[in-house]
Formats: C-alpha cells, sequence, structure tokens
C-alpha cells in the first residue's frame, strides 16, 4: 500500500463516483484520516490478495447471519493501533476509514466488518455515502446505465435546506 496521486489513480477510469457522508467530514476527520493512512503504510503491509479471494463466501456468510454476528460481536471494539495492523483489499479500507474517523461508531464496528463490502456495493448502504457526482478522466464518460447513478441514494443540496 502507498500514497497515490488522484490523478494517476483515476486513470484508465471510464469514471468514478465521489459518495457524500451526511455524518460531515469536518472537525478532526481529516487528521485521524491521514493520521490512520500513515499508520497503514507505516506497517508496510501488502493488498490483502486472500481476502478478497475469499470476499464471496464470507460476504455472504455475514449477510446470512449479519442479526447474530451483530448481536454476539456488540461491544467488540477494535483500537485505531489494531485496524491500521491489518491488510486491506480496497472497499475494505474504505470501511475501515470509515471506522477510524467516526463516521461509523465504534458500537457499530460488528454492523460493519471491512471485509463484507465490495467495491460495487459501497453505495448501496448509505453509511458511506450519497451520490454527490462523478471524477471523470479525460476522454471517460458516465453511462447512462452506470449501477451507482440508476440505484444510489442521490445528493440534492436544495436551496431550501432539506437535503433529502
Amino acid at each position: 500500500m502507498g500514497r497515490h496521486a488522484l490523478q494517476a489513480s483515476i486513470e484508465g477510469s471510464r469514471c468514478v463516483a465521489v459518495l457524500r457522508t451526511q455524518a460531515g467530514f469536518g472537525g478532526d476527520r481529516p487528521r485521524a484520516l491521514r493520521e490512520f493512512v500513515d499508520a497503514v503504510i507505516g506497517q508496510g503491509r501488502f493488498y490483502d490478495l486472500i481476502g478478497a479471494a475469499r470476499f464471496q463466501k464470507r460476504s455472504r456468510e455475514y449477510f446470512d447471519n449479519q442479526i447474530d454476528i451483530v448481536r454476539n460481536g456488540y461491544g467488540v471494539v477494535a483500537s485505531k493501533e489494531d485496524v491500521a495492523k491489518q491488510s486491506f483489499f480496497c472497499s475494505a479500507f474504505v470501511v475501515a476509514c470509515h471506522w477510524v474517523v467516526g463516521v461509523i461508531d465504534t458500537s457499530a464496528q460488528s454492523a460493519y466488518p471491512p471485509w463484507a463490502f465490495a467495491p460495487g456495493s459501497l453505495y448501496q448502504e448509505p453509511t458511506f455515502g450519497w451520490l454527490l457526482g462523478y471524477l471523470v478522466p479525460q476522454g471517460g464518460s458516465v453511462p447512462s446505465d452506470d449501477p451507482v447513478l440508476t440505484g444510489a441514494t442521490l445528493w440534492r443540496d436544495q436551496a431550501d435546506g432539506q437535503w433529502w
């Protein structure tokens, strides 16, 4: 794992959906995120290929047994330091970031295990945000049937102050 410029990260993509959390990302959250990223990079961990390969089975087992898993795991909290020692595949890292910055409270960690969410399913869970828009690299486009565009909760900043 390492840091990469946004432009380099989206190069070759047709488009990248941007989700905006209704919980906000001000205050201490940007600093907490930077510290977490630095801690993860400092561990020298590699991309979690085994976790990615096991994803479908583990995710299905989690969602099939979600109530029992949440009930049994309630109150079991991983510290930021312990989370930073783990290896992640892409969407697992996104979920872990939501943990450590407090968008997902420690009391809800058992309901959001990082390994249970695929990149293509994050937009289906409003905890991770609502569709704000897209980053579209030069030559890219947003297809009219993009699953995020057609299936996500859309973020609408309205003049009357409502956001739903």
